[in-house]
């Protein structure tokens, strides 16, 4: 009997201890996938996501952060980040072909620039942390019954900033925030953007059209980074694959291209290129719509392209 009980134990201590070294051979379970970071989050899983439909450029820190694909990490001077997309606005442009049911979406390119002002100071005017232009909301369809040219009331526009000396440039636009002002001469600030390439000509072939739209801003708002909106138009998606310039100045560079800017932002020709191709596919789907409004000519291809004259 006693010699029954120690081989008991004894064949539970060596059970035991096979099932202890069989338990610390087995691998470990693999962590849950951490959702925080960009290329998990913007991965099918099996059920349904959002997708983010921007394009994006970034440096190698901001990748790190966020964790965003290598694929992206390019040389961006003056941002950390830079992402392009082509939104649809709330509103419809309607009445075509006298009916009022004949509407077509409104689209605007928006591009979202992010800079770390530890790199970057940006003048600032006040000490303002936030602001976004009326016209990108409900907004737009309030207005007051009183004289007002510049549709201040409306949040079409914004006033030039208190105790500077106001751009002309912004006479001639009504849509854009006025945030920026020289400290030292008080001339507010616009921001420019040239069409592709830094050479003075360029910039003189398409004069005002290189006033650049700011929509919104909201200062450090992600991990101390400064988020500005703009809004793009045509002419700032060069058709030749060369870089981006977007400037923060006083002065006309275009009369007076000595004046050093306050702050420089230049996308690559890569990124131009991308963005241009998403803008086109946009453009050609506005096309569609409007060819649409119109018959054929007897024997005519319904969904011909217009031919385009030689420039």
């Amino acid at each position: 009997m006693k010699y029954f009980i120690i081989f008991r134990e004894l064949f539970v201590i060596g059970l035991t201890c096979t099932m202890v070294s069989a338990w610390a051979q087995q691998p470990p379970k693999p962590e849950p996938p951490n959702t925080q970071r960009y290329e998990v989050h913007q991965s099918f899983l099996g059920s349904a996501y959002f997708k983010d439909d921007n394009i994006w450029i970034y440096n190698q820190g901001f990748a790190q952060t966020f964790g965003m694909p290598a694929s992206g990490v390019v040389d961006i001077k003056g941002a950390e980040a830079v992402a392009f997309r082509v939104e649809t606005m709330n509103y419809r442009f309607c009445g075509f072909g006298g009916k009022d049911e004949n509407c077509t979406a409104i689209t605007r390119p928006i591009l979202d620039v992010y800079i770390d002002e530890r790199k970057t100071q940006l003048p600032w005017v006040s000490d303002q942390q936030a602001d976004w232009l009326g016209v990108q909301s409900s907004v737009r369809w309030l207005r007051l019954d009183r004289p007002d040219s510049k549709r201040w009331h409306s949040g079409e526009t914004a006033p030039p900033p208190k105790g500077s000396i106001p751009n002309s440039l912004y006479g001639a636009y009504w849509g854009s925030l006025r945030p920026f002002m020289d400290g030292q001469t008080k001339e507010e600030l616009v921001w420019r953007v040239n069409d592709g390439t830094d050479r003075l000509q360029d910039l003189a072939k398409n004069d005002g059209y290189n006033f650049l739209t700011l929509l919104a801003f909201k200062r450090q708002v992600l991990n101390g980074l400064t988020v500005l909106s703009f809004q793009l138009g045509k002419a700032d998606t060069p058709g030749s694959p060369r870089e981006l310039t977007l400037r923060l100045q006083a002065k006309d560079p275009i009369l007076q291209p000595s004046v050093v800017p306050h702050a420089q932002i230049v996308l690559p020709p890569s990124f131009v290129e991308a963005m241009k191709r998403l803008g086109q596919a946009k453009s050609d789907e506005q096309q569609k719509f409007y060819r649409s409004l119109f018959q054929p000519p007897l024997g005519g291809n319904p969904i011909a392209k217009p031919i385009t004259p030689i420039q």
